[in-house]
Parts: structure tokens; C-alpha cells; sequence
């Protein structure tokens, strides 16, 4: 008995090694992934008019970019969904409506292992990318997708888009585009030349 609970503990412990050492790791999922599908390199580009401190700046905010190529599909808040409390999402947030909101009102309900290795927190503004302008732009992370779907498979780099009626969620479908995070911060402290070849590069995804 005292050599089984010895050999249970070194498990546990070799998980949590693992874990903290491979930083990616899915516990939900129990698969790794890399949550930067796509990494630019921005430092070629260059600002005349900038100072160093502006480059730097730059450079700073690159750094905090994560773009993920994620399986989004489409929902409402209906009590065959989202269960008896449907009208309040996971933050808490009660809302009826969603896709008729404009810029960051909109809600986006995420997978566990993004929200996990974003560290995202409820109010959250995440970005999507590569899908038509109805859809494109700021989100804010209020609701949390289930661990596993109806058929039993793990959620893994999924998003939900919270839409205003089941017909907008099956014309939605299920697609592939890109999920965008940054610190909103140091985005908001660049010059408009940066800021613009941003939102010029993230919108040819």
C-alpha cells in the first residue's frame, strides 16, 4: 500500500515538472501546442519619422503578440445551450443579444487551454483575424466553453462566437480563422505608424 501512494506521489510530481518546465502543456487536453502559430518578425520595418524610444516601443509590443489559427463556430444564449441560467454568461455578464454590439462588446466564449496559456481573464479583449468584416475585429472574453463536446472530445484551441439568433449561428457554420492577443496596453502607446502597420498586417491574415 505505502508503495503504490509513493509511486502515486513521484506521478503527480513528474506532472508538475512537466508542466511548469514545457510551459504549453494542455492539462484539459493532455496535448502540447504551441499557442504562437504564427510569429512575425517585424523588425525590418521602419519608421523615419520615429525616435529610438518609439522603435523600442515597437519592438516591446511585438513581443506580446500571439496569433493562434483556432476552430470557431457560432452560439446563442438558449436554454438548450447554455442550461437554465442561460442569459448570464460564465464572467457573470447577463446579456440577450450580442452580434448587433459593435467593437469590443462584442462576446467571445474561449477554450480552456487558450484562456489558460493567455492567462486571459474574464474582460479580456481579444482580436479576430482572417474571417469577413461582420465578424472581424475586438472581442471581450466573457464566457467559458465546456471541457469537452456533446461527442465527448476535448475543446482544443476553440472559440465561440455569441450571436444574436440560432439562424446566425448555423449560417455561421464552423470555420478556421485567426484569434489575436496583445497587450492593449503598449498598443495604445505607439505611434499611429506603427499602430497601422498592425492592423495593416493582422488584416491580411
Amino acid at each position: 500500500m505505502e508503495n503504490k501512494l509513493f509511486k502515486f506521489l513521484i506521478n503527480i510530481g513528474i506532472s508538475v515538472i512537466l508542466y511548469f518546465s514545457m510551459g504549453n502543456f494542455d492539462l484539459v487536453s493532455g496535448k502540447t501546442a504551441d499557442f504562437n502559430d504564427i510569429k512575425y518578425n517585424f523588425s525590418n520595418i521602419t519608421c523615419k519619422e520615429c525616435t529610438e524610444t518609439d522603435n523600442n516601443a515597437y519592438l516591446k509590443f511585438c513581443e506580446t503578440v500571439k496569433i493562434i489559427k483556432v476552430n470557431a463556430k457560432a452560439y446563442t444564449l438558449t436554454r438548450d445551450q447554455c442550461g437554465n441560467d442561460y442569459t448570464r454568461t460564465a464572467s457573470g455578464k447577463v446579456t440577450t443579444s450580442n452580434i448587433h454590439k459593435k467593437g469590443c462588446d462584442r462576446i467571445i466564449a474561449i477554450s480552456r487551454d487558450i484562456e489558460t496559456n493567455l492567462q486571459l481573464e474574464f474582460g479580456s479583449k481579444i482580436y479576430l483575424y482572417g474571417i469577413s468584416d461582420k465578424y472581424r475585429g475586438c472581442y471581450t472574453f466573457e464566457d467559458r466553453m465546456g471541457i469537452k463536446t456533446k461527442n465527448g472530445k476535448y475543446q482544443h484551441k476553440s472559440i465561440d462566437i455569441l450571436t444574436d439568433t440560432i439562424n446566425d449561428a448555423r449560417q455561421f457554420g464552423s470555420r478556421h480563422l485567426y484569434l489575436v492577443y496583445y497587450n492593449n496596453y503598449l498598443f495604445e502607446k505607439l505611434k499611429d505608424t506603427y499602430k497601422n502597420i498592425i492592423i495593416e498586417t493582422l488584416n491580411a491574415l
